[in-house]
């Protein structure tokens, strides 16, 4: 009898327990509802507000106002504006003040009254500001009560005023006339002053007296400078205008493409090469104009790579003799005005023979480099000699990673590189997995020694 009351005892504390934390459980989910409600509620009253009138978002007008909007009535006869979600009863407040935008260069602190908010910036040597009403920041404070006690969620935003200025409503650009393309910027209504931007940023005022349209000249520079700052480099530019009233405000911006064209692709530079893998890999800087559509390689006169991309600057070869030198160049091209239109060629680049096969002179490879590993982290240095050839340091190294411990058989295994930049350097594999990694060392030639010792 004892034992079967023990036992019983014992399972009255277990189903007690677990009920109790069913419950509380239970108690936190439901916290949890509540406080989403109260968040979508906020959400939904600020996106409601949006919608009001601007002179109307005040404490006194907003509320009665929004009330009559789906699911945003006062639900509760008690003091107050009360709305349920959910099952829960949530007391909202709102509280809104003005804000006068200080970067407008209008107004000052005398143009404020009781409605502004407190320490709202003004301009304190600016023009009088007939409109300084230019953003309401509204907060809603929502109360409830849940199983913790008294909540309170609050949530802010900035309205933009309703007021506007002209807007920009056409940009247009004319032919290039020596140096300069005439530009034209229409108004929806007349502009006081006027400002112009290119790719984003403010180029400067537009001169000119008040009107809805707008022209002005972009200086160009001198065409076909490609190391002269002053100089626009071919390409795509977008160019916009905004327009101004006598307060300030603005309707909004308008942009353009404009293409500049004025000359061919400018001589890549930076080539580079060697042979790699039993064929010779090759590596150019991007050009800088904006316009270039990609790339042509050749080996001699004999065209061997064809790029579609100014950032696609890589070209694999498969000379016909291995014992041969061979000199390399290329040339960017774009669109001119009869099509596809190749540009100056590069500084030739001469690739010599591959010294395996013990032709001389050849470009000797790197020594095999130094590697230590611990959990995806390796250790790198140069082997000895490091530079095996006069000038022909080693450039960077590169990094040979895969999931067996059988080494790489060509470039498909190649995985990152790290320059060298010390004389030793680590590398941590951004995402390890029990890899098999293998290191070459590269030179400024571009050849690459053998595969390192395999690490983990």
């Amino acid at each position: 009898m004892i034992e079967v009351l023990v036992a019983m005892v014992l399972v009255t504390v277990g189903v007690l327990g677990t009920v109790s934390l069913v419950d509380n459980a239970n108690a936190r989910t439901a916290d949890t509802k509540a406080r989403e409600g109260a968040t979508n509620l906020a959400r939904d009253l600020i996106e409601s507000t949006r919608t009001l009138a601007f002179a109307n978002i005040n404490a006194s007008d907003a509320p009665s106002q929004l009330q009559t909007g789906a699911g945003l009535a006062d639900a509760d006869p008690a003091p107050g504006w009360q709305i349920k979600r959910r099952n829960f009863t949530y007391t909202v407040s709102l509280s809104a003040c003005t804000i006068d935008d200080s970067s407008d260069g209008y107004g000052t602190a005398a143009s404020h009254d009781s409605t502004f908010c407190a320490g709202t910036p003004s301009s304190s040597s600016g023009a009088p500001d007939r409109n300084p009403f230019d953003f309401k920041q509204v907060q809603y404070t929502l109360s409830w009560r849940d199983t913790r006690g008294a909540q309170q969620l609050r949530q802010a935003a900035l309205i933009n005023s309703t007021y506007a200025g002209p807007a920009a409503r056409k940009i247009e650009a004319a032919p290039v006339i020596g140096d300069k393309v005439p530009l034209t910027a229409t108004f929806s209504s007349t502009a006081q002053t006027a400002k112009w931007y290119l790719d984003g940023r403010l180029e400067g005022d537009v001169a000119g007296s008040p009107g809805s349209v707008w022209t002005w000249d972009w200086d160009l520079g001198p065409a076909c400078a490609q190391d002269d700052p002053a100089s626009v480099q071919d390409g795509v530019y977008s160019v916009g205008a905004v327009g101004y009233d006598g307060n300030g405000a603005t309707g909004g911006s308008k942009s353009a493409d404009v293409t500049i064209n004025r000359c061919a692709a400018y001589a890549p530079t930076g080539l580079r090469g060697g042979r790699n893998w039993g064929r010779v890999e090759l590596v150019w800087a991007p050009n800088a104009e904006a316009d270039v559509t990609g790339y042509d390689v050749f080996r001699g006169t004999t065209l061997v790579c064809t790029t579609q991309s100014v950032d696609h600057t890589t070209c694999e070869d498969d000379p016909p003799n291995p014992a041969a030198s061979y000199t390399y160049t290329v040339q960017a091209y774009d669109t001119g005005p009869s099509g596809r239109r190749a540009g100056e060629a590069s500084a030739p680049l001469t690739v010599l023979p591959d010294c395996s096969i013990g032709s001389t002179p050849c470009n000797t490879a790197p020594a095999t480099p130094d590697v230590s590993a611990s959990d995806g982290v390796l250790s790198i240095s140069a082997g000895t000699p490091a530079d095996p050839d006069q000038g022909d340091d080693v450039a960077f190294f590169r990094i040979y990673r895969t999931s067996s411990p059988t080494p790489p058989t060509g470039p498909d295994d190649r995985y990152d590189l790290v320059d060298n930049t010390a004389s030793t350097v680590n590398w941590a594999d951004k995402a390890p997995g029990g890899f098999y990694y293998w290191v070459t060392a590269v030179d400024k030639h571009y050849t690459e020694s053998n595969l390192s010792v395999m690490v983990r």
